[in-house]
Parts: C-alpha cells; sequence; structure tokens
C-alpha cells in the first residue's frame, strides 16, 4: 500500500482496494495545485514473520 500525506495540514491519500497508483499521484497532483504543499509519498513494507528478527532484513540500516 502507497500513502501521501501533507505535512503542513491534515491531508492524507492512499491506495487500495477502490484506489489506483493513478488516481493517487492524481490527488497528489490536485493537493499541490490547491494549496501550494508538497505532498510526501510513502510505500508500506510488508514483512513476512520469517524475515523478522532473523537477520534477513536490517529494519536499523547497519
Amino acid at each position: 500500500m502507497t500513502t501521501a500525506y501533507c505535512a503542513v495540514c491534515d491531508w492524507s491519500r492512499e491506495t487500495g482496494s477502490e484506489t489506483t497508483r493513478s488516481d493517487l499521484n492524481r490527488a497528489m497532483i490536485d493537493h499541490h495545485v490547491e494549496t501550494g504543499h508538497t505532498p510526501i509519498e510513502t510505500d508500506e513494507v510488508i514483512l513476512d514473520e520469517n524475515q523478522i528478527g532473523d537477520g534477513g532484513i536490517d529494519v536499523a540500516g547497519q
């Protein structure tokens, strides 16, 4: 799932069953045009139970 939010106001949108990446991109553009705020986009990382704490993924960046 990808989420976009605004650090200036409480605006946010996310992709889901009814919302595509194109819908999210359009919403981000519209928010910027309407407010001048720049939305921040983040991708949610979904970890498998086997990946958490087994050394397979370095979540600390070390």
